[in-house]
C-alpha cells in the first residue's frame, strides 16, 4: 500500500525553481511564453508568499474564456494556432492518473497526474479524447 499526501507547498516549490531559474516571476513567465501567445486579458495571481514568489495550488484568476481556451489547449495536444506551446508528452502524460483514488462505496474515482485531478463518476467514459 502506498499513501499521498497532497500539499499545495509543491506547486509552490515549482514556482519558486520557475522565479529562481527565469529571474521572473511564474505569472510573468506564463505571460511570456503561454498567455500573451493564446491572448489572455487581466490575469493575475492573487496570493505571493513574503519573497514575491506566487502560492503555486491556488490564487490564479483568469476569465471563463481563457480557461477554455487552457481546456482547448489539451484537446489539441498542446497546439495553439499552429504553434507548438506545451510538450504533446506533457499533455498525455496528464490525463493518465499516476495516483488512483476509489471510493466504491459512492461510486466514484479520483485520480491525480502532474498538477491535473481526474473525477469520474463510476458509469462515466474513462477515456474523454
Amino acid at each position: 500500500m502506498s499513501v499521498m499526501t497532497y500539499t499545495d507547498l509543491t506547486c509552490s516549490l515549482v514556482n519558486g525553481i520557475i522565479h529562481y531559474r527565469s529571474k521572473r516571476t511564474a505569472l510573468d513567465f506564463a505571460n511570456e511564453h503561454l498567455s500573451s501567445r493564446m491572448g489572455f486579458r487581466n490575469q493575475e495571481w492573487m496570493g505571493q508568499d513574503p519573497a514575491g514568489i506566487e502560492l503555486g495550488g491556488y490564487g490564479l484568476r483568469l476569465r471563463p474564456l481563457d480557461m477554455l481556451k487552457i481546456g482547448q489547449l489539451y484537446l489539441q495536444r498542446g497546439r495553439w494556432n499552429g504553434q507548438s506551446l506545451l510538450n504533446p508528452a506533457w499533455i498525455d502524460k496528464a490525463y493518465v492518473s499516476q495516483i488512483s483514488l476509489r471510493n466504491d462505496r459512492r461510486r466514484f474515482y479520483l485520480g491525480y497526474s502532474n498538477y491535473w485531478w481526474h473525477g469520474r463518476h463510476r458509469g462515466a467514459p474513462k477515456n474523454i479524447m
